[in-house]
């Protein structure tokens, strides 16, 4: 049972050494995805996960509008 795991965690070594000769150079990376103004009604009763889910929505740069239900939900979406 332990040598599959052993095995698996000698393999990051290995790839980890060679991943620089994979990734592309700075200079043959893509060009940027254009930037645009997104916006994200998120609609969740639990406040927990609605603070979270802005918290990461927003760090991605979205524009987000959070509401606690559906009444909301619609009264806010009406406004934009």
């Amino acid at each position: 049972m332990l040598a599959p795991l052993i095995q698996h965690e000698n393999l990051f070594p290995i790839l980890s050494s060679r991943l620089p000769k994979l990734l592309p150079k700075a200079s043959q990376t893509l060009h940027p995805m254009p930037v645009f103004e997104a916006r994200v009604l998120v609609v969740e009763d639990d406040a927990a996960l609605r603070r979270l889910l802005t918290m990461l929505l927003e760090r991605e740069n979205y524009h987000v509008v959070a509401v606690a239900n559906g009444a909301e939900a619609v009264s806010t979406f009406a406004q934009y």
